[in-house]
Formats: C-alpha cells, sequence, structure tokens
C-alpha cells in the first residue's frame, strides 16, 4: 500500500484531524515530489534509444555534407534545399522526440521545472521550422508548392504541433487555469503529442523516400540512406515503448 493510500484511509476513519491531513495535503502537491526507486533498464533502454537515434542522424548529417554538397543560401538553389532536410528532420523527429521524453527521462526531476523544460523545446523547434519552411518555397520560388503527399503531411503536422505546444501552455503553464480543466486534458495531450511525433516521422520518411529515389539503385549513398531510415524507424518504435511502458512512467513520492 502506498503512502497516499494509507493516509487516505487513515481520513476515512473518521479520525482527530492531524498530521494525517497535513501528510495528505503534502502528497497531493506534485511540486514536492520526486521520483519513485530505480526501475530495471530505464538506464540501458534511454542509452539504446538514444544511440539509435545518433546514429541516423549522423547518417543524415553525412549524407548532407558528402553526397549532397552540405548546405548554403540563395545562391546554391541545391545546397539551400538541405537546410529543410536538416531542419525539419532536427525539429519534428528528435527534438518532438526529447520534448516527449522530458518526464521520463529527467525522472528525479521537481515537476515546475520538468514542465518548463517540456515547453522549451518550442522555441527551438519554432526557428527550426521556420528556416525548414523558408529555405524550401525560397528554393521553390516561381514553382508549384504544396502538391506533394510529403508536403500535405508537413502541413498538417506543423499545425498539430503548434496547436499542441498553444494549448499545453495555456492548459500547464497559465496559473489562472483550472486544476480540473489540467487533468481533464491530460490525457489528450498526451495522445496528440505521441500523434505529431509520428506524424513528423512520417512526413520525414516521405521526403526521404522521394531524395532516395533520385539515387542510382544500389550505390553506397543509397544503401547509407536506406540504413538512415530504418534507424530512424527503429528509433520512433523505441521512443514510443519509452512513453508506454508503465514502470517509466514519472512516479511521485513525497521528498525525503
Amino acid at each position: 500500500m502506498s503512502e497516499l493510500t494509507a493516509v487516505i484511509t487513515s481520513l476515512k476513519t473518521n479520525r482527530a484531524p492531524g498530521i494525517d491531513e497535513i501528510r495528505f495535503k503534502q502528497l497531493k502537491n506534485q511540486d514536492s515530489y520526486t521520483m519513485s526507486p530505480r526501475v530495471p533498464h530505464h538506464r540501458g533502454m534511454l542509452i539504446a534509444t538514444l544511440s539509435v537515434g545518433l546514429v541516423a542522424l549522423l547518417l543524415m548529417i553525412v549524407w548532407v555534407f558528402f553526397y549532397q554538397g552540405g548546405v548554403a543560401w540563395s545562391s546554391q538553389p541545391k545546397q539551400q534545399f538541405n537546410y529543410h532536410v536538416l531542419a525539419m528532420t532536427v525539429a519534428m523527429v528528435y527534438f518532438v522526440a526529447f520534448e516527449l521524453m522530458t518526464f521520463r527521462v529527467l525522472r528525479n526531476g521537481r515537476k515546475k521545472y520538468l514542465k518548463v523544460i517540456h515547453a522549451g523545446f518550442l522555441v527551438p523547434n519554432i526557428f527550426l521550422l521556420v528556416v525548414g519552411y523558408w529555405s524550401i518555397l525560397d528554393v521553390h520560388a516561381g514553382r508549384p508548392n504544396f502538391y506533394s503527399f510529403h508536403s500535405w503531411m508537413g502541413i498538417i503536422t506543423t499545425v498539430l504541433y503548434l496547436a499542441q505546444g498553444f494549448i499545453g501552455f495555456v492548459s500547464f503553464l497559465w496559473q489562472k487555469t483550472k486544476p480540473t480543466h489540467r487533468g481533464a486534458y491530460l490525457p489528450y495531450h498526451v495522445f496528440f503529442g505521441l500523434t505529431t511525433f509520428v506524424l513528423g516521422v512520417t512526413t520525414t520518411l516521405l521526403g526521404l523516400f522521394e531524395e532516395i529515389k533520385k539515387i542510382p539503385k544500389f550505390s553506397e549513398e543509397a544503401i547509407m540512406m536506406n540504413i538512415c531510415g530504418i534507424c530512424i524507424a527503429v528509433f520512433t518504435a523505441m521512443v514510443i515503448f519509452f512513453q508506454t511502458r508503465p514502470e517509466y512512467k514519472r512516479r511521485p513520492i513525497l521528498h525525503g
């Protein structure tokens, strides 16, 4: 039986108010909590997840700088396009993944600080989204835009991500929001956060597929990018596993 359950049971016995009520109020204040004891394989799973993600990112960087000529602005449209590749991949795959995992990676942090870190990923992500969209629209100046399935998925994912960020900020960081509203919205926030991540990865893989089609079949470059795509898919599966395992969930207990 947990301490909180024991205190509630004690209060239901109609004992005189005193230490139990004080303890109950302390236990309900989640900002006074830290994490439950260490969970087996938590660190190993985290290291494995980050390692697979790092391999995929390194392969993407190698492809951009060694096979696609690096990055540049308007003077070299082909290299300017690479800003879109890097910015959108880092934002919608890696930063969104880290944003999701904040409460499960930093399991010993105080909740009010974790909220700020979780929401703080919005700042670099919005910057990267601006760079990503600006670069591709500039490259396509004078040509049709937003006609492919990849671009449609990108717009849907971006709108959902920004809406999720705004509603999440109002719900969990704005002091005037009622606790009942926060509790009611939390399951939807978690669901749409994971949905946004999956859509972001799907959009990234669709874009990657469009580029791989232009590469000679069975070439070193094509094989490397296929491996990159597989690593992104495996990374995604590992993040989802990490986010859905109940034993990895942040469980509050009172500071000792």
